[in-house]
């Protein structure tokens, strides 16, 4: 039994837009300490929030990677969330240099859009 006979279907996707915005270095530390609360929130454990930035301002790269190391010192020995805490940390091994002072790292070479 051919589910689609004899026939070929297609579909018009030109009005299709993905969203394909690229995050800032910023931004994607914190939506990964969102997930990593967020996670351990469903497993019940007790995680501090990330403080929202004040009315009409964004939070800096240094607050950011802040708290996301405060975070992740607070669910260092909890099995459940190692996943999220390695993604977490590889983000900031990639992207954040604190050697002398926090600053974003910059990609340079082949593979950067």
């Amino acid at each position: 039994m051919e589910l689609l006979g004899h026939e070929n279907q297609t579909i018009d996707a030109t009005a299709i837009e993905g969203n394909t915005a690229l995050l800032a270095a910023t931004q994607l530390i914190q939506k990964m300490c969102l997930c990593l609360v967020k996670r351990a929130q469903d497993k019940g454990y007790q995680v501090p929030q990330p403080l929202p930035a004040p009315e009409g301002h964004k939070k800096t790269l240094e607050g950011v990677v802040k708290e996301a190391f405060t975070l992740l010192e607070t669910v260092k020995d909890i099995k459940d969330l190692e996943y999220e805490r390695l993604m977490l940390e590889s983000i900031l091994n990639d992207y954040v240099d604190t050697e002398d002072s926090i600053k974003e790292r910059k990609k340079k070479g082949e593979g950067r859009c």
